[in-house]
């Protein structure tokens, strides 16, 4: 992230993926005129493409707005589909700069990748709510023996599939499961050895009135998944809801470190909430 809104008058996030751009122009009040707005976002844009030499296609814009539930992952209408290349560490990743708001890679998240990669070898990996599958692709980079990829959409799934693909990796070892997290936990019978779980704020199931909301279910979801998970293994949880406490009932049960500071990358600093991060273990390791 190169700027984020760090003058109130040019109300942007400026991101920075390889050798493209994308603009989020966060949507101004009411109270605040349009002319006025677009003259300041025309001049962002030209000092922009100036200082960062780029050339108009390589930078792409996006209006945000306050999205409730899914919003943020609603296709737009009239884009264009494209997916193109980029690279984050060792790992190479399709992203969408012009159907979602969200491109399918979350930059706040790149130190919880890098650890998912440090931790991972030797190690049967689960991706609870996958989205399009970085997390594991970094746990295949960094040598897990198989892993698990679970999400409610097959079309996250299919971009999932493809990521992999572009890193070298597929088979019976890489399993993508469209399901319902919980419902999945709650019939599975295998163990991992590492566990990630980064829930959704809020999410509707489709064809069911059930609805997720991470600060309502995370206990009981946390639950379920330390359940899957090995004696000796680790779980990784995150989440972006700015406003979520963890429930005091998850320390008793299991023993809980925040590394919420240690994860949230420099380009994030300003914003201390952008994440939320835990890793979890069971409480026999202490006594080993």
């Amino acid at each position: 992230r190169l700027y984020d809104a760090d003058m109130p008058e040019y109300n942007l996030a400026v991101d920075c993926y390889g050798e493209w751009i994308q603009v989020q122009e966060y949507a101004a009040p009411a109270l605040v005129d349009a002319g006025k707005a677009e003259q300041r976002l025309q001049l962002a844009l030209s000092v922009l493409r100036e200082v960062m030499g780029v050339p108009h296609s390589r930078v792409f814009i996006k209006t945000r707005k306050r999205q409730k539930g899914s919003g943020q992952y609603q296709k737009k209408t009239g884009s264009s589909g494209q997916l193109l290349e980029v690279r984050e560490g060792e790992g190479r990743f399709l992203v969408n700069f012009t159907d979602y708001l969200d491109t399918g890679l979350f930059l706040d998240h790149r130190p919880i990748r890098s650890r998912i990669q440090e931790l991972a070898k030797g190690a049967t990996f689960l991706n609870l709510y996958g989205y399009t599958g970085a997390a594991t692709v970094f746990a295949a980079l960094g040598g897990a023996t198989s892993s698990i990829t679970v999400d409610a959409s097959g079309v996250y799934l299919a971009r999932a599939n493809a990521n992999l693909a572009l890193n070298g990796f597929g088979g019976p070892l890489q399993q993508l499961v469209e399901a319902d997290c919980m419902e999945w936990l709650r019939h599975n019978q295998e163990r991992f050895g590492l566990i990630f779980v980064d829930p959704p704020t809020f999410s509707n199931t489709k064809g069911s009135k059930d609805s997720f909301d991470v600060q309502r279910d995370h206990l009981g979801l946390l639950r379920l998944a330390m359940q899957r998970l090995s004696r000796n293994g680790l779980l990784i949880f995150s989440t972006n809801f700015r406003k979520f406490v963890l429930d005091s009932a998850i320390s008793s049960e299991f023993a809980v470190e925040d590394i919420s500071a240690a994860t949230i990358p420099p380009d994030f600093s300003r914003n201390q909430r952008i994440h939320q991060c835990w890793e979890l273990r069971h409480r026999s390791q202490q006594a080993d």
